[in-house]
């Protein structure tokens, strides 16, 4: 029996892919802070606590060895030499990057836009779209760090896996909120930048989970995007998620602005495409309004009773108020 090590198990990208190894009879380890989590019964199916920072801790963790290792929290150049450095343990190994580290012609990226600009990427953007330098300066070059690390010192096939704006149930930066929670509020009308035309790409869970089965059987290393077959627009996403709840409100969409925009931010509120193409050999799993669903039903469980930012601290974390209805309600009155 094959078995897979995966390394940030228990967020959401460990759980999807946990659930399609499962089902195609891998044994699977989900290594995480978390001292404890409940595993169903699942037979083939084990959680371990782990402290990656510790010396030597993934090694022990690994015992005899894994087929597959996969690493969903390496976010910079020592991460990836962890993982360097027990890959004579592993058959091969596949890592979660970012599409935030392209950059376009003028070296505009998504994580220096207010200050630079938002970048002009071709639509769509493909792998062998020109990226940032590694380096620590942010996220996205701490990501192509992690990258380049794992390429040039691995000698067994590496995958690295570009999502975008991921989305599925246990995502603590869901952005599907920005909707779920004010139709559970009763909003009636729901104002977004740019007149609801922006389009930033989605990547679902289940692609990710496809990708990383697919990765498992690669005698080379390769880097592939993972994205959506069509990147839907904000009104687009708005109504999959209200048919998702059985509800309705009306999406207004507002006048064209600067960015950032001072009205009806959502989380996929850009002022120019960020479309990504799936990478050629990547199995399309269908399309965001018919795999959004299980994400809005977690989120519509997860926060019962409870306070939001708890069960969502990334989306928390934004740097302005996602829920100010009195901006909502002023927004409105613009476009009446």
């Amino acid at each position: 029996m094959q078995h897979a090590f995966i390394l940030g198990g228990t967020g959401q990208i460990g759980h999807a892919v946990a659930d399609r190894l499962l089902a195609q009879g891998w044994r699977v380890t989900l290594a995480s802070r978390s001292p404890q989590i409940a595993l169903d019964g699942q037979p083939n199916l084990r959680h371990i606590a782990l402290d990656r920072r510790a010396p030597g801790a993934i090694a022990l963790a690994l015992g005899d060895g894994a087929d597959l290792l996969l690493d969903c929290i390496a976010f910079n150049s020592a991460d990836a030499r962890q993982l360097v450095d027990v890959q004579d343990s592993v058959g091969t190994i596949c890592a979660i990057s970012s599409a935030s580290v392209f950059r376009d012609d003028a070296g505009r990226t998504l994580d220096e836009a207010l200050s630079n600009g938002f970048p002009e990427m071709p639509v769509p953007i493909t792998a062998s779209q020109p990226t940032v330098d590694p380096g620590d300066a942010t996220y996205s070059t701490r990501k192509v760090a992690m990258e380049r690390t794992l390429l040039d010192h691995c000698q067994i096939p590496v995958t690295i896996l570009r999502p975008s704006a991921i989305y599925g149930p246990y995502c603590s930066h869901a952005r599907e909120w920005f909707f779920v929670k004010r139709l559970l509020d009763g909003r009636q009308a729901i104002p977004v930048a740019y007149g609801g035309l922006s389009r930033f790409q989605t990547s679902s869970v289940q692609g990710i989970a496809n990708a990383v089965l697919a990765s498992a059987s690669k005698t080379a290393s390769t880097v592939i995007n993972v994205a959506d077959p069509v990147a839907p627009t904000v009104i687009e996403i708005g109504e999959a998620i209200m048919h998702a709840m059985g509800v309705k409100a009306d999406i207004v969409g507002l006048p064209d602005c600067g960015y950032p925009p001072k009205a009806g931010v959502t989380p996929w509120s850009i002022p120019k495409p960020f479309v990504v193409a799936p990478s050629d050999n990547l199995e399309s799993t269908g399309r965001y309004e018919s795999l959004v669903p299980p994400a809005v039903h977690w989120l519509i469980e997860a926060t019962r009773g409870q306070p939001w930012q708890e069960v969502l601290p990334a989306l928390a974390a934004y740097p302005f108020d996602l829920f100010d209805y009195t901006a909502d309600e002023r927004a409105l009155r613009t476009v009446k």
